[in-house]
């Protein structure tokens, strides 16, 4: 997280452009949190840096708060994942591995960031260039034709939109480009960053997956751990994963009366993933496989993944516990990280203490006490020295306890 924090800079880059010092590794004292969120253009999920500015000013900090002291490490698609394009065979094989294993990271992460932000506005300024469309290269792309390069330098540049070629603004294909050797007039919209996506969030196939995922393992666990995984600056969205949430534990508290009653629950989740769109096609099965794989485990093993998430839930809260709860100065004050050198120091001003808090009154007191007893002048005398006498016992074990409790010395356990 402290790559975020301090040195990443829009436009961030892509998984195989971050510093290799920005990774880092699991380990048990760490927690796992994981972003969802929509992208913004075709090239780049946040080129503008509008969700990094609102990890910093609202994620990061909470984040701080609740587990201080603890290496917190970040998955995002864009720097998480190797983004095309991919030019090596360990690339697409890293990427694979991503797309088998994405279901588990918003299952077993210890903290979800649901960021919203509203769509950027765009340029709709139509520039124009004239240039010969078969001396430079196109592509089609889902419902657009994009610029890619060419022999000469000329204004228009990579992922710019072709909007007309000369007249034609209707049914353009690369094919007429490609067949046209004269010098045209292109009609183009500046996009640097390739095609917008303006689907909504809530309509987005990618996202839904995410979320449901996440109400789905919340569901598995007790309500209270809900504040614990999820964290949005949407109240909406909250609610909404809350409510899916809700439906799916009733029902699983209601599973011993009216038997399947988790599974037509989970069906109905599945199905509403078909009203949902997707900027590939491909992208529809495989988040459909995803989905499916999810109901099915959950649907068979509930009990034993409610277990697990109960189980998560608290190895975060013990963690902090453990590990994030003393600042620094609690820690050196009660000696926890005390050097051996420090000891004989120590020792002799503990010594010095009760020489002046302990045994110079104690003398005192003493020879006060014993003036008392041989020269009793009466019972009330005698009373008055048994009542010193007796005073003055509790006096030294209070002065003692004060003297060496605050000296003994604590060190941490090993493991």
């Amino acid at each position: 997280m402290e790559y975020f924090e301090t040195r990443a800079r829009a436009p961030v880059p892509r998984n195989q452009e971050v510093p290799k010092e920005a990774f880092g590794t699991l380990t048990g004292r760490s927690i796992l949190v994981a972003t969802s969120h929509a992208w913004f253009y075709q090239c780049h999920p946040d080129p503008h840096g509008t969700k990094l500015m609102v990890l910093r000013k609202e994620f990061f900090p909470s984040l701080r708060e609740r587990f201080p002291k603890t290496d917190i490490l970040i998955f995002d698609d864009w720097h998480s994942c190797p983004q095309w394009p991919r030019t090596t065979k360990e690339e697409e094989k890293r990427f694979k591995k991503c797309m088998d294993h994405m279901n588990s990271i918003y299952r077993y992460c210890d903290v979800v960031l649901f960021i919203e932000v509203p769509l950027p506005k765009l340029d709709d300024t139509i520039l124009t260039c004239d240039l010969i469309p078969s001396k430079h290269k196109w592509l089609h792309f889902i419902d657009t034709i994009q610029y890619l390069e060419g022999e000469n330098p000329t204004s228009i540049q990579k992922n710019d939109i072709v909007v007309a070629v000369g007249n034609v603004s209707n049914s353009l294909a690369i094919d007429i480009l490609q067949q046209r050797k004269k010098k045209t007039t292109i009609s183009y919209l500046r996009r640097p960053y390739g095609r917008p996506n303006r689907t909504p969030a809530e309509e987005r196939g990618w996202l839904y997956a995410e979320r449901i995922t996440v109400a789905i393992r919340m569901a598995a666990a007790r309500p209270e751990f809900f504040d614990d995984v999820v964290m949005s600056n949407s109240l909406d969205l909250t609610i909404q994963i809350f409510g899916w949430s809700h439906k799916l534990r009733t029902s699983a508290q209601s599973e011993n009366k009216h038997a399947e009653l988790i599974s037509k629950q989970l069906e109905l989740f599945q199905a509403a993933l078909g009203a949902m769109k997707f900027t590939f096609p491909k992208d529809r099965e495989l988040v459909n496989e995803i989905m499916t794989d999810l109901v099915t485990e959950f649907n068979e093993n509930w009990d034993e993944e409610a277990k697990r998430q109960n189980d998560m839930a608290k190895r975060a809260r013990e963690l902090l516990l453990r590990w994030g709860e003393f600042s620094e100065e609690y820690v050196e004050r009660a000696g926890f990280l005390k050097k051996d050198k420090e000891s004989w120091s120590e020792t002799y001003q503990t010594l010095m203490r009760m020489v002046v808090l302990v045994v110079i009154p104690a003398f005192s007191i003493y020879l006060f006490c014993f003036d008392m007893v041989e020269n009793p002048t009466d019972n009330t005398s005698l009373l008055g020295s048994i009542f010193v006498v007796c005073f003055s016992f509790c006096a030294l074990c209070t002065l003692l306890s004060l003297c060496i409790l605050p000296s003994c010395s604590y060190s941490l356990p090993t493991q």
